[in-house]
């Protein structure tokens, strides 16, 4: 189909056309069965146009403004959000890097100047043992010290008798 009778057809369905032009149009939708498809294909159209054009209201231009803004303040946000966690990771992770480093020389300077690691424990408190609660009926208990361990040790004998202690 040539495009004057394209425009033709569309003059025509927009009801634009002269009382000549129609006459021809009329004729070519009688004569021509792709001139009644485009025509009721640009019917379609229009009618589709019509109804999205109907339905959905024109948006208020500073609603869409604010929609914008809100939009751009958030991404703001979570950059600035991503860039501060990420900054207090950074100084977070540095400082325990150098507790680490610090500990680690403190004790390979300790180990170079020959001074032996502490116990925990002093040994004046462990030497000393004045009595011991058994709670058993007839025990008797014995405190010593080890030589070879230099441990002290507490003994306990329990007589034995007959009965149960289960019940």
């Amino acid at each position: 189909m040539k495009a004057k009778d394209a425009q033709l057809i569309n003059r025509g369905v927009d009801s634009e056309l002269d009382a000549e032009e129609r006459k021809l149009f009329d004729k070519m939708l009688v004569e021509n069965p792709d001139a009644v498809d485009m025509s009721r294909a640009f019917e379609s159209i229009g009618d589709d146009i019509r109804n999205d054009s109907t339905q959905s209201a024109s948006p208020d231009p500073y609603a869409a403004w604010q929609d914008i803004r809100r939009e751009i303040r958030q991404s703001e946000r979570t950059s600035d959000e991503r860039f501060a966690s990420g900054a207090r990771l950074g100084w977070a992770g540095a400082v325990a890097a150098l507790l680490v480093v610090g500990v680690l020389a403190l004790s390979s300077w300790r180990l170079l100047n020959g001074a032996a690691p502490e116990l925990a424990f002093s040994d004046t408190a462990a030497s000393r043992v004045d009595w011991v609660e058994t709670g058993i009926p007839g025990a008797t208990t014995m405190i010593y010290t080890d030589v070879e361990t230099d441990m002290i040790v507490i003994w306990m004998d329990v007589a034995q008798t007959g009965e149960s202690r289960d019940t």
